[in-house]
């Protein structure tokens, strides 16, 4: 058996443990807050990157539907524009046609009156 005397040089008290597994502990408890608000700003990125790429989805859509109706309004535009065009043609094509008629009306009318006007002269 050690006697009081003996054991109080080779002991080491107890509080003097607790403060230097304390004082060893503490740069690991910084190191583990740090990790932690790492971990924390990981998390907010995440979760920030998640809301862009939702939103991006969303405006694809919306462009991809806006693209259409326009795709869709160019078009009936387009018929709408073809209809009238084939529609003036048509009319201009008639007004030619009766402008045409009247020529040739016009052209019997003065070979008529060419015809009178050379037996005119000849009598």
């Amino acid at each position: 058996a050690f006697s009081k005397q003996h054991q109080g040089h080779n002991m080491v008290p107890i509080e003097e443990h607790l403060a230097s597994a304390s004082q060893q502990l503490e740069p690991l408890a910084h190191q583990l807050e740090k990790q932690a608000k790492m971990a924390a700003t990981v998390n907010t990125i995440e979760h920030e990157i998640t809301e862009i790429n939702k939103a991006h989805e969303e405006f694809d859509a919306d462009l991809a539907q806006a693209t259409k109706r326009l795709k869709d309004l160019l078009q009936l535009r387009c018929d709408s524009l073809l209809a009238r065009s084939q529609m003036l043609r048509k009319e201009r094509v008639g007004q030619l046609s009766e402008q045409h008629s009247s020529l040739d009306l016009l052209m019997k009318h003065v070979a008529a009156l060419r015809i009178q006007l050379d037996h005119g002269h000849q009598n």
